[in-house]
């Protein structure tokens, strides 16, 4: 271990290396940890970590957070609470994503699964994470990574190890991700419930697929043989995770309403510029969208000029903008993991009509639809965060007046429930009349 992750070890942090099963100290005294570090006598340049952390990137991250907004402490209750869902002699096993490759070399930029961020907040890929819970209730929170590599790293870029997976990401035991065709088996042949979503009807290209089978990603076995062979029910872990994704903390919230604020003051900007193509728009709100430290868009933005808007994921964004016609847009950045979603509709030039809309939304959080499979009939409760997007689509035919043929509409927001009325994450992109009106110029009239 270098001296710079043993300057990073928290102060006040039991450590263990050996057998889980041995692990005593109880989940009260895990409460209390956050990460509190020794003075750093080595410079910045010098650490090498898989993502941003407040030593390599203070501009980015507050000492203490393991993700933006988000402290170790918070990613540790998040695993007690899931732990507290698990009955006794249980396991829940989450991996991160792989690296997805367009063809060839050529990769697409890596997004962590969100389940596994929400739960550890460790954003390289190949990684796999075990929370276990014993027959005493306490639990003991497993993390297996990528070693660290000075070869591989010079190409690929830094990997965060084996040691920051205990000393920055609080993990009770940690190990090399090559070491799990060992360790799996004993995890999960002396429990009595695994509860994990990881597919079984299928080899995947993931590492630890290859790791665990030995062999080829052609060839069948691997973690479906250790899930197969041990005693354990298997069951899905995602009905757990989804209740608790699904109520926000306060650092929650004020993520999505950074997200938001920025996003629609880059809406709002966009409505004052004249584009003559989709894709001028949607590089325009590119770039807006990778300032004031978000990460980016949030998902692939919808800019649906006239007829196009009928689309409801309509993302091609390569046609000319008539001026005559409406531009719709669906669009969001990205901060610290969290999204929001916006959608708002204007006219290209000086053309728009008035329709009457219908009312649709979603849960929203990590994901653009968060908690999938939960039922939308829910009553509310606080801290819960939905989007309210009513829109009208006209499609370009007979049944419908002429005016009215190819219109599509529809304005969107992200909106946290609160004590006694909404909190719109989303308000600074503007959407009444007037405001677009006065945006658009003195000609434009709604």
């Amino acid at each position: 271990m270098n001296s710079a992750l043993r300057l990073l070890r928290p102060i006040a942090r039991v450590r263990w290396r050996g057998d889980s099963r041995a692990w005593t100290r109880t989940r009260d005294a895990r409460v209390g940890i956050t990460r509190t570090y020794a003075e750093i006598a080595v410079p910045a340049a010098e650490l090498r970590f898989g993502q941003p952390l407040h030593e390599t990137h203070p501009h980015l991250l507050k000492a203490g957070e393991v993700t933006p907004g988000i402290t170790a402490l918070e990613y540790h209750q998040r695993r007690a609470a899931l732990a507290k869902e698990l009955p006794p002699n249980s396991v829940a096993i989450l991996a991160a994503n792989d690296l997805k490759y367009a063809s060839g070399a050529v990769f697409y930029k890596f997004h962590q699964d969100p389940d596994f961020l929400y739960l550890t907040g460790f954003k390289e890929q190949d990684a796999l994470a075990i929370i276990e819970k014993h027959e005493d209730g306490d639990h003991t929170f497993h993390l297996y990574v990528r070693p660290k590599d000075p070869k591989v790293e010079a190409w690929e870029g830094p990997r965060s190890g084996v040691e920051a997976a205990e000393d920055v990401f609080n993990a009770d035991v940690s190990g090399s991700i090559d070491d799990l065709p060992r360790l799996l088996p004993e995890i999960v042949n002396r429990v009595q419930n695994i509860y994990t979503d990881l597919p079984q009807n299928r080899v995947s290209k993931n590492l630890i697929s290859r790791y665990l089978a030995g062999a080829e990603p052609s060839r069948t076995g691997g973690i479906y043989s250790v899930f197969r062979e041990s005693p354990a029910s298997i069951k899905s872990l995602r009905p757990l995770v989804n209740e608790l994704r699904l109520i926000k903390s306060d650092t929650e919230i004020k993520n999505m309403r950074h997200a938001g604020q920025h996003s629609g003051r880059a809406i709002t900007d966009a409505m004052r510029q004249t584009f003559t193509t989709e894709k001028d728009l949607d590089s325009f709100l590119d770039y807006w969208f990778k300032q004031d430290s978000c990460d980016g868009p949030a998902y692939v933005p919808v800019v649906a000029g006239g007829i196009n808007a009928n689309t409801i994921h309509y993302v091609s964004n390569d046609m000319q903008l008539n001026p005559n016609h409406l531009v719709l847009v669906d669009a969001g950045a990205q901060y610290g993991g969290y999204v929001t979603d916006i959608t708002r509709t204007w006219p290209v030039s000086d053309a728009i009509q008035t329709l009457f809309p219908h009312h649709v939304g979603h849960y929203v959080g990590l994901d653009v639809h968060d908690s999938p499979g939960l039922s939308r009939s829910r009553l509310f409760e606080k801290n819960m965060c939905v989007t309210v997007e009513p829109g009208v689509y006209v499609p370009d035919d007979e049944r419908w007046p002429k005016w009215a043929r190819g219109i599509g509409i529809r304005i969107e927001d992200s909106v946290c429930i609160d004590d006694t009325s909404p909190f719109v994450l989303t308000t600074e992109a503007v959407k009444e009349v007037v405001d677009i009106e006065a945006l658009r110029g003195s000609e434009t009239k709604i």
